[in-house]
Parts: structure tokens; C-alpha cells; sequence
């Protein structure tokens, strides 16, 4: 039991405000050293080495941050500290956990002095709403929704007695309520958990998650705008998409059926 408290009371701590007062002149020493050359002496984005990356590094001056856990645009200071120490996945941004806590912290600090507007506003705490328990009635409603789905599909691919789709899902349980009304024409094939290879499209969201790292959008339409124009571009890019679904197991080579008269 004792080994149990020490690790909830690491974990609280890991968690908590830091007990020392964050000195920006402090984390400005911390940013020239380890920040400075992709993002800038003022913070901008646009470090020496700014130009080789992709996506850019963020401009600080901004003062928008993506990641943060508040229900207004201000990140709290250990939204920040995370982003620090976790780095960004798909980005250049990398994990700063080998600086010591104070250091991250400072940086933290500092971070802030480059869009002071942008932090006027104390963050505000983000209330989530309690999770919506499972009946009868949520089970029918979502039943009904997920056939809806499957008809409108059956019809838009044409499904029927001549043309028969094959729909690999996965066992997410809104897939595979009982009694289901399947289409004339739909099969649904249920892949085993841990397959990832079974569905190649898996293996494309990286390059479609490339454009939206480190940048924030006002809008909703702003977002489907530039996941749009990113899917358009990687029609083009057929080797990038070969080389991350043609898995070995695939048949070398494939013939193209004959023309039907």
C-alpha cells in the first residue's frame, strides 16, 4: 500500500504548479540555446533552420496554441509545459524531457512574452460532460442510426443482387448490434482486434495530419479546407502512398479485368 500512495502522490506532483516562481529572463537563456534556431530570436517561426521544415515551426507571437486543455483559446501554463516536454508527433518538434523541470518551466515563462495580449485572460477551465451511460433506448437509437448509414451507402455504391461490396469494419460496438438490417448487397466482415494491416487507409493519416500540425483554425470550414486540399495533393503522390499500404503480403502484381461488352 505504501508503494501505491508514493506513486498517486508522484503522479499529483507530476501534475501540480511548479513550487518555484517561473523567471523568463531565466527561460529566455533556456530558449536561445534550445529554441532559437526553428523558431526564431523573436519567436516568429522563422529560425535559420525554419525554411527546412515541415510543417513550419510555430510563431509564438501569435500567442494561439493547438493543444490545450481550457475552454477559451488561452493554454494554461502546464499545457504548455506539456508540449515542452512531450515535443509534437509529426512535427519537428521534439521532446525537451531531458531539461530539467525548472529550465521547462522557465521556458514556459518566457514563451509567454512573445503575445503578453494573448494572456491576459486567465485560462478557464474546460468541464466535461459526464459520460452518457449505456440503455436500452441508446443501444435502439444507435441501432437504427447505423442501419440508416448502411442503406444510404448500399444505395449511393449501387449494392443490390449484381453487385455485391464487401465492408470491413471494425468490432467498435455501435458496429455489431444484434439483429442488425444489413442491405441486400452488403456483407460486413468484422477484422480481429490488433490488425491494422488489414485496412491500409490506416496507415495514411500521418500524411493527411501533415498541414494541421501546429496551426489552429477559427473554423470548422477552415479545417475541411485544407484536409481537402492536403487529400487532393497526395492523389499525385503515388510512390509516397505505395510505399506505406503496398504491404509485402499483397500479390506482386495485378491484372486489370477484362472489359465487359
Amino acid at each position: 500500500m505504501a508503494g501505491i500512495r508514493i506513486v498517486a502522490a508522484l503522479l499529483l506532483l507530476a501534475g501540480a504548479a511548479p513550487a518555484f516562481a517561473q523567471d523568463a529572463n531565466a527561460g529566455k537563456a533556456v530558449y536561445e540555446r534550445k529554441c532559437l534556431l526553428c523558431h526564431g530570436e523573436k519567436g516568429d517561426g522563422k529560425g535559420a533552420s525554419a525554411e527546412l521544415l515541415v510543417p513550419k515551426p510555430r510563431d509564438f507571437t501569435k500567442g494561439l496554441y493547438k493543444i490545450r486543455s481550457t475552454a477559451n483559446k488561452t493554454p494554461s501554463d502546464q499545457d504548455l509545459f506539456r508540449i515542452i516536454t512531450d515535443g509534437m508527433p509529426g512535427t519537428s518538434m521534439p521532446s525537451w524531457a531531458v531539461l530539467p523541470d525548472r529550465d521547462r518551466h522557465h521556458v514556459v515563462a518566457y514563451l509567454k512574452t512573445f503575445a503578453p495580449e494573448a494572456f491576459k485572460e486567465a485560462p478557464k477551465k474546460l468541464e466535461l460532460p459526464k459520460e452518457v451511460a449505456s440503455s436500452e433506448a441508446s443501444i435502439k437509437r444507435g441501432k437504427e442510426m447505423f442501419e440508416a448509414i448502411l442503406a444510404d451507402f448500399a444505395a449511393s455504391v449501387g449494392a443490390g443482387p449484381n453487385k455485391r461490396i464487401v465492408l470491413q469494419l471494425d468490432n467498435a460496438g455501435w458496429h455489431g448490434p444484434q439483429n442488425l438490417e444489413v442491405p441486400d448487397g452488403i456483407r460486413l466482415v468484422f477484422q480481429p482486434p490488433h490488425s491494422p494491416e488489414l485496412q491500409p487507409a490506416e496507415h495514411l493519416w500521418p500524411f493527411v495530419d501533415e498541414p494541421l500540425a501546429n496551426r489552429y483554425f477559427e473554423t470548422i470550414e477552415d479545417l475541411d479546407k485544407v484536409v481537402g486540399d492536403r487529400c487532393v495533393a497526395l492523389t499525385s503522390q503515388h510512390e509516397v502512398i505505395r510505399a506505406s499500404t503496398l504491404f509485402h503480403w499483397w500479390p506482386g502484381s495485378m491484372t486489370k479485368p477484362a472489359a465487359v461488352k
